[in-house]
């Protein structure tokens, strides 16, 4: 379900769409597409200038889905229209919203989160209202997810939810990352091929083994570019 959108800018907003997109690629430490470019731009503008501390206290997600109950077929309003969206925009949806309910009655249910309040507080609290995803810095737009699927028996438990960026948590969605916990208790970022998540193909450490030597320079404070050069080291020397 690709949109085409064709924009003729002046040189000037050219320069300034190629800054804004490599500030983005910065926060989070990798590539991003005209896609996600786009979108931080618009919630941003959205939200209001300033608002992106307050959005990591709230469910980021602030925009109506319509959900069909027998068919799970999902439109989105958006400037007067209604747009179909594929079922991952749902299925990332229901990890952090907020539902109001049935609208097709007279009957009005009492508007639920589905994550209760104070453990979302607690989660956001704890990973510094930050996306957990090494190599990202970003803290605007953050979104819980439950490492754990809820579909696969996942809980709104402590151990079971992480915070992630919007461009990260969309990753998860489409199979791009994937996030699960070890035996260990340590929370794992790989690609969908198994590499550690960032890693170029040819890898031979295992994700657990970088994961954990990164993870532990995140904690010492290192920069993003000491910690990829740490990484490369470790890819290197395991070769």
């Amino acid at each position: 379900m690709r949109k085409t959108l064709v924009m003729e800018l002046s040189a000037e907003t050219f320069a300034v769409w190629r800054d804004a997109r490599l500030a983005l690629e910065l926060e989070r430490g990798e590539p991003v597409s005209d896609d996600e470019v786009l979108r931080t731009l618009c919630l941003d503008r959205l939200a209001g200038a300033g608002d992106g501390a307050r959005a990591g206290r709230r469910a980021a997600y602030q925009i109506a889905l319509m959900v069909c109950p027998s068919c799970d077929r999902s439109t989105q309003d958006g400037g007067g229209r209604t747009v179909e969206v594929p079922a991952r925009v749902t299925a990332r949806a229901r990890c952090d919203a907020r539902v109001i309910g049935r609208v097709d009655g007279d009957r009005v249910d009492k508007a639920t989160p589905t994550i209760p309040p104070r453990v979302r507080a607690a989660v956001i609290a704890r990973d510094h209202a930050r996306c957990r995803v090494p190599g990202c810095r970003s803290a605007r737009w953050i979104e819980v997810h439950h490492v754990r699927p809820r579909a696969q028996g996942g809980r709104h438990t402590m151990d079971n939810l992480i915070c992630l960026c919007g461009g990260h948590h969309d990753a998860v969605h489409v199979g791009r990352l994937r996030i699960a916990r070890a035996a260990s208790g340590e929370i794992v970022f790989t690609h969908a091929d198994g590499r550690q998540y960032g890693a170029t193909p040819g890898t031979t450490k295992t994700p657990s083994e970088v994961m954990s030597h990164v993870g532990h320079a995140a904690h010492v404070g290192l920069s993003l570019a000491e910690l990829l050069e740490r990484a490369t080291q470790e890819v290197s020397s395991s070769t």
